[in-house]
């Protein structure tokens, strides 16, 4: 009988020895700008045929030791709910998608901007033997890449200082992946004196020397699309519609009244027309009385 309970004894401690501390993810992951994204992250630890404590789930962007992002709670009981981790409201930015009992951390992310882009790293903590916990984070992370095609901030005049030839024209564009900025003018492209810098949040500033018999245009593109901005700014859309229902609120008065007029002066023709036609029929006979 001791020998059956050691041999027991001996497969539980073996079982409990064979699995290890793991974490899976992914190393890249892609999502588009105002879209949703899962960063998947599972993970198994030793005690995890009969760990019935807390399990805390941790999620840390932009560096390993960066301050927590998401942060949530539950018991590892089976007859309890997610507890703290389960956000139902689709407005939160970050919310668990994973289940943790089932080792699942996966994160969701919603309404993606650009500036979500970088490393995010999961991060696990159990309460184990005497209240001592035991963690582990994935050290490579998880990479985000938020796509997001080109757009153009602005395009400005900018002087430098009083007098000429120190005036420029400053286009500021934004996008992911890096949107390539050309230059052109009504006389055709410009690439001489281009000067382009990188500036934060996935943002780039180009500017050219401006002279002001020229139209100048700042086009940026990337592989999510193309886009481009004029200066000095032409007539929009909005304003051509405008401008074209006005000269219709003109016109169409003017051309009935026209047509009243000219449908009067047409009856009053006929009218005359008539009554000449009349008199000429009755005079002989009036004569010959």
């Amino acid at each position: 009988m001791f020998q059956v309970q050691l041999f027991s004894f001996f497969l539980i401690i073996t079982g409990f020895l064979t699995q290890e501390w793991s974490m899976t993810l992914p190393y890249v992951v892609n999502g588009t700008k105002g879209g949703d994204v899962v960063l998947p992250c599972t993970f198994t630890h030793p005690q995890q045929q009969n760990y019935s404590k807390n399990i805390t789930v941790k999620w840390i962007a932009k560096g390993f030791d960066n301050e927590t992002i998401f942060q949530c709670k539950v018991n590892n009981f089976t007859d309890q709910g997610l507890n703290e981790c389960w956000i139902p409201d689709q407005s939160i930015h970050f919310s668990l998608k994973g289940d943790p009992k089932r080792r699942d951390l996966s994160l969701l992310i919603r309404d993606l901007v650009i500036t979500d882009s970088g490393k995010y790293f999961c991060k696990v903590e159990l309460n184990y033997f005497y209240g001592s916990t035991a963690v582990w984070q994935n050290i490579n992370g998880t990479q985000l890449n938020v796509m997001a095609k080109a757009q153009v901030i602005s395009l400005s005049r900018v002087e430098a200082s009083p007098g000429p030839g120190n005036v420029s024209l400053m286009c500021v564009v934004k996008g992911n992946p890096r949107p390539t900025i050309t230059w052109l003018s009504s006389n055709g492209p410009v690439d001489i004196d281009v000067i382009t810098r990188e500036s934060p949040l996935f943002q780039w500033e180009s500017s050219i020397p401006y002279f002001s018999q020229d139209v100048y245009t700042c086009r940026a593109e990337n592989s999510l699309g193309m886009v481009e901005k004029q200066f000095p700014p032409g007539p929009s859309a909005l304003a051509i519609t405008l401008y074209v229902h006005r000269v219709l609120l003109l016109v169409l008065p003017l051309g009935a009244v026209l047509f009243c007029l000219k449908k009067r002066g047409y009856l009053r023709c006929n009218s005359d027309k008539s009554q000449h036609h009349s008199v000429s029929t009755t005079s002989p006979a009036t004569g010959i009385f």
